[in-house]
Order: C-alpha cells, then sequence, then structure tokens
C-alpha cells in the first residue's frame, strides 16, 4: 500500500534446502515353462538414501526395502490369455514437499512441507483377458485392477475461516482403489460394433486440523465412477460413412458423509461424405446432459462442419469450415477431492467460420 513493502526475513519462511537421493538396486527373478502355464517371479533389493539439509540441520534416511513381483500366464489358445500379476512398489516424494518455508499457492492458501516425510509402499494386484478371433474378427478384453497404498503422503490442512493452511505427513490410514474395465468389438465386412465399461471403486482419506483443539481428524472419500460406452461405424469406399455411439458416465462421491452425484449423457454422431470424386463434407456432432440429484443442470452441444475441395494430384486446397454451429455458450463440468465437490461454468468461443488456402511444397 503506498509503495510499502514487507520483507520476509523469518528464517522459517525461506526456502533454502540442499537434497539429495540415491537409490541402489538389484534384481532377481526366475521364470519356466510349463504346459500352458508360464511363470515369472522375483525381487528387487533396494537400498535408499535421502538426504535434506534445511534450516542449520541435516535430515538422513537410509534403509534397504525387499519388493517381489510375481505373474502367471495362461495361454488359452494362441490368440487367448489369462495373466494375473502382482508386484509391490515404493514411491518417494520430491523436494517441494520436503521444504519447510511458507509458500503461497494462492492468496488464501499457504503451504508448508515437511522434512521428516518417508515413503509410501504400493500394492498391486491385476487380472488381465485378451481374446482376438482372427475368423470372425472378434476382439475381448477385461481387466480387474486393485491396488493399496500404505503411508501415503496426504495433505494435513488447518482452516482459519476462509483461509487454509498445508502441510503433507504420512498418513496412517491407508488408501484402496478397485477397478474393472471390459471391451467388446466386432468387425463385419463393412461395419464395426463395439462396446465397453469401466467401473472404479476406491476410498482414500484426508486430514483436517482443528485450530482451537489441535486435534487431527480424518475424513473419508469413497467414490464409485462408472462410464459406459457403446459405438456403430461403417466402412465404404464410396457411399457415405457415419459413426454414432452413446457414452454415460456416472460419478458418485461421499465425502465425510456427504453424498453427490453427477450423470453425464454424450450421444454422439460423425459423418464423412465424398462426392463428385472431389469434395468431402465431414461433420462432427456430441450433446451432453449432465443431471444432478435427479435434476438436469446442463445441457449443450457441438457442431462441427468441413467442407473441402481438391483436385486430383493438385498442390492446392480449399477449405469451409464452421465451428460450435449451434452457437452454444457455455459448459459445465464438476470434480471432487478429498476437500470439497466443485461444479464449474466455463464460457464457449462463439460460433466462428474459416476458410483456408492451403498449398502443399
Amino acid at each position: 500500500l503506498g509503495g510499502t513493502k514487507n520483507a520476509i526475513t523469518q528464517v522459517s519462511s525461506i526456502n533454502d534446502v540442499d537434497f539429495t537421493f540415491s537409490d541402489i538396486y538389484a534384481g532377481l527373478h526366475y521364470k519356466f515353462i510349463t504346459g500352458i502355464f508360464t511363470f515369472d517371479q522375483g525381487f528387487t533389493a533396494h537400498n535408499y538414501v535421502s538426504k535434506n539439509t534445511q534450516l542449520g540441520s541435516e535430515v538422513r534416511n537410509s534403509f534397504t526395502k525387499i519388493l517381489p513381483d510375481a505373474s502367471i500366464k495362461i495361454s488359452l489358445k494362441k490368440s487367448e490369455t489369462l495373466r494375473l500379476r502382482y508386484n509391490m512398489q515404493t514411491s518417494f516424494t520430491d523436494v517441494n514437499q520436503l521444504a519447510e518455508g511458507y509458500v503461497f499457492n494462492n492468496y488464501n492458501s499457504l503451504y508448508s512441507g515437511n522434512r521428516e516425510l518417508e515413503n509410501s509402499l504400493y500394492h498391486n494386484l491385476s487380472l488381465n483377458y485378451f481374446s482376438f478371433n482372427m475368423f470372425n474378427y472378434t476382439n475381448i478384453f477385461g481387466s480387474v485392477n486393485y491396488s493399496k497404498r500404505a503411508d501415503v503422503i496426504k495433505s494435513n490442512t488447518q482452516f482459519i475461516d476462509v483461509n487454509s493452511v498445508r502441510t503433507s505427513v504420512n498418513s496412517a490410514f491407508p488408501d484402496e482403489t478397485i477397478s474393472a474395465r471390459a471391451n467388446f468389438q466386432k468387425s463385419f465386412r463393412k461395419f464395426k460394433v463395439r462396446f465397453g465399461g469401466n467401473v472404479s471403486h476406491s476410498k482414500s482419506n484426508s486430514l483436517i486440523s482443528n485450530r482451537q483443539t489441535n486435534v487431527v481428524s480424518n475424513r473419508l472419500t469413497k467414490t464409485f465412477s462408472q462410464s459406459y460406452t457403446s459405438r456403430f461405424s461403417t466402412n465404404f469406399k464410396k457411399a457415405p460413412n457415419f459413426d454414432v455411439g452413446y457414452n454415460v458416465s456416472i460419478n458418485n462421491s461421499d465425502i465425510g458423509g456427504v453424498e453427490n452425484k453427477f450423470t453425464t449423457h454424450s450421444p454422439y454422431a460423425n459423418l464423412d461424405i465424398l462426392f463428385l470424386k472431389e469434395f468431402i463434407f465431414t461433420s462432427k456432432y456430441t450433446f451432453n446432459k449432465v443431471v444432478n440429484g435427479g435434476e438436469t443442470i446442463d445441457e449443450y452441444g457441438f457442431l462441427r462442419a468441413d467442407l473441402t475441395y481438391q483436385k486430383k494430384d493438385s498442390k492446392w486446397e480449399f477449405r469451409l469450415s464452421a465451428t460450435n454451429l449451434l452457437d452454444s455458450k457455455a459448459l459445465n463440468q464438476n470434480s471432487n477431492n478429498d476437500i470439497f465437490v466443485s461444479n464449474s461454468t466455463y464460457v464457449i468461443q462463439p460460433r466462428i467460420a474459416m476458410f483456408t488456402v492451403k498449398y502443399n511444397l
């Protein structure tokens, strides 16, 4: 104010960190095949050393960790396999979360690192199925994945009115995620159909500090996400080709007992027409309907069209294109994290038409 500057000179507010990290490792694996089974198992031994020097002192962390992994592959047929995998991983942070000096993330948000942070440990388990039939052009894929993360580095948030101060700690509460994915695709002579889906359920924990009592509480967040796709497309040489589909995504969240559900319906249609041998017309249309709590909160569509003219063997190309032909004004996007659910509105560029001339050298 009035040219006055407030210099930050406290040692605890200045970040001057010397950080080093090393990983020396050696691994051993054994693989063998018996019948339709292929076994591959082993481990990797790591020696980790991390060191950070700041605020006039040094914190050093050195330890050895053995990380096993294994997989079993079952070859049901030449083009049909089933594979089971497991592996353990470690994850480390970087200097940004170790530096203890305060950093402004936003006008009302401060962040301070934690030099005592340790590594996180991940357990990953997956089951995959794949099948491809060359005679009837059928492709099937499916997978189930499970992961568990222990000692996860989490943000410990302290709210002061509308302001917040965050730091990072190793959480005592594990995070878990289980997901499944499936895809079916079949090709005919001039047609192709595809169906797919993804389902994911996760549980994560966030830490909230009470400013008055300094008591740290855990907030459990559960999310259940689903997405389903269907598609039908053609592949003609001369006749018009089209690609139509219907996508649905459903996002359920439960943050500290407060539930929210967003459903988005997205049908679409694409068209590709070659006519008079030298003209190509393409168009893409997508409609979106967003529903929250049984009520429609947003509807918008996008339509784009292009008309291209180019003579055979000519280096000149002429194109007339138009975007946002429906003149949609705005769209909504929803998201959630361990702290809150948000719904944002974005302004869309107005209808635009362009004439383009291109010459290929």
